[in-house]
């Protein structure tokens, strides 16, 4: 749960391996930004969840949920709140919150 005085999108995903199909076939939903960060990143596996994670909570934030993904670009996105977590069996996660302020 979240409370707030301005609007904010939250999103939380777990670091995982991506499969060669699939890291293709997400990859090309992110803006050329998005790509160029990802690419250059130390890992893309984390960097690629990082994106993912940054853009939905962006998506939510402004109300265009996911049939905007495409037209947003989280490249820039400067979280208010970047968590990286573990659990009970030390799978790790990231989470990601965004407000208007982080957006602008």
């Amino acid at each position: 749960m979240a409370i707030a005085d301005a609007p904010i999108g939250v999103d939380i995903e777990p670091y995982t391996v991506w499969q060669e199909g699939r890291y293709t076939r997400l990859f090309s939903a992110f803006s050329v930004g998005e790509r160029e960060r990802i690419a250059k990143a130390e890992s893309p596996d984390r960097a690629m969840v990082e994106g993912w994670v940054r853009k939905e909570s962006l998506l939510k934030m402004s109300g265009v949920g996911l049939s905007g993904f495409r037209k947003v670009d989280a490249a820039t996105l400067v979280p208010s709140v970047e968590v990286r977590v573990k659990d009970y069996s030390h799978l790790e996660y990231y989470l990601c919150i965004a407000s208007a302020a982080s957006a602008s």
